[in-house]
């Protein structure tokens, strides 16, 4: 009987420890990063840009959730806000991938060619597992900015 219920409980143990380790490398989902990005654009619209803005760029805030946040861009393609690194501010977006694609002239071009936006993918760190991986940005052309939201890809 003490065998049963110490196999019992090295069991439940390991499922539980399993499940930990999952969800630590968990990435959020394509639904959860466009939910995120129309939370932005709600935001700037009620609140105004400016408030957007730097509401955009506190981390922790409520724009950062788990592994999404929000960037916006100018233009030109400076940051105005990052979610990940609020010391972006002002700097250009990368021009390339860490495979060499396009990745800051893409996200401007999909942005202002429709008013509903669309999606960018490339290869980026992601800094949770320390691997490059596929992700996919939402993004939108809200006002005279670009804000967008990122999701990785599972199984890349």
């Amino acid at each position: 009987m003490k065998a049963v219920k110490f196999l019992s409980a090295l069991m439940t143990s390991t499922v539980l420890a399993f499940s930990m380790v999952s969800a630590a490398h968990a990435w959020s989902t394509e639904k959860e990063a466009r939910t995120l990005l129309k939370d932005a654009e709600t935001y700037i619209q009620e609140k105004g840009q400016e408030a957007a803005l730097a509401e955009f760029s506190k981390n922790p805030g409520p724009f950062v959730r788990n592994d999404l946040y929000v960037f916006a861009l100018d233009e030109k393609g400076n940051y105005l806000a990052s979610g990940a690194d609020s010391r972006l501010i002002g700097k250009p977006i990368m021009a390339a991938d860490a495979a060499g694609n396009p990745v800051g002239p893409r996200i401007l071009e999909v942005a202002n060619k429709s008013p509903a936006g669309g999606d960018v993918e490339y290869m980026w760190l992601n800094r949770s597992v320390n691997k490059v991986q596929k992700k996919v940005s939402h993004v939108k052309r809200v006002g005279d900015i670009v804000i967008g939201v990122g999701n990785y890809l599972p199984n890349n």
